[in-house]
C-alpha cells in the first residue's frame, strides 16, 4: 500500500493533476542485533516520488517491510521470508 503525497517535500506545491508522481522505489538491508547466533536483517522497501515543478525527489514516510528469520532444516541453514 502506498499513500499519495499532499504537496512536494522540496518546494510545496500541492499535488494537483499529478504534480508529484510515483519514481520508483528505494530498497534498504538494515542490521539487527544479533539473536542466538544467526544475524537479523531487516528489508525496507520506501515509494520514491518526483516533483514536476521543481524535480525534487523524495520518499514515502510509511514504510513497508519484510522479515527475514533464519531456520535449521536438514542440517543446512535456509532463509525463510515471513
Amino acid at each position: 500500500m502506498t499513500d499519495t503525497p499532499t504537496h512536494c517535500g522540496g518546494c510545496g506545491v500541492r499535488n494537483i493533476d499529478y504534480t508529484v508522481y510515483k519514481n520508483g522505489t528505494q530498497s534498504s538491508r538494515i542490521t539487527l542485533p544479533i539473536t542466538g547466533v544467526n544475524p537479523t536483517y531487516l528489508l525496507l522497501k520506501k515509494q520514491r516520488f518526483i516533483c514536476k515543478a521543481c524535480n525534487y525527489s523524495f520518499t514515502s514516510k510509511h514504510l513497508s517491510f519484510k522479515r527475514i528469520g533464519f531456520t535449521k532444516c536438514k542440517g543446512t541453514s535456509h532463509t525463510k521470508v515471513c
